[in-house]
């Protein structure tokens, strides 16, 4: 069985930080280092990235390889935030 990128961030990245995101939120600094750990492992470590995250992230129908997002995740959480609270 083939691991792809997609599924390794999504297993250990998203994992080990949902339910800190959940309990106190990630802050922009925390946000960019996740990010940059993301890229890095799904480019090897060689140098810097060719493609933009935001486009690794779309949909494989549109181009991408819909690895995690995780601002757009954080803000997911938010929300859950304020409905709890409404």
């Amino acid at each position: 069985m083939l691991i792809c990128v997609r599924d390794i961030t999504q297993m250990i990245i998203g994992g080990m930080t949902q339910n800190l995101a959940k309990v106190q939120g990630v802050p922009e600094s925390a946000m960019k280092t996740i990010e940059r750990i993301t890229r890095n492992f799904a480019w090897s470590g060689d140098g810097t990235s060719t493609v933009a995250m935001k486009h690794m992230a779309k949909d494989i129908d549109q181009g991408g390889k819909k690895v995690l997002d995780i601002a757009t995740r954080s803000e997911a959480i938010q929300l859950t935030w304020a409905q709890a609270y409404l």
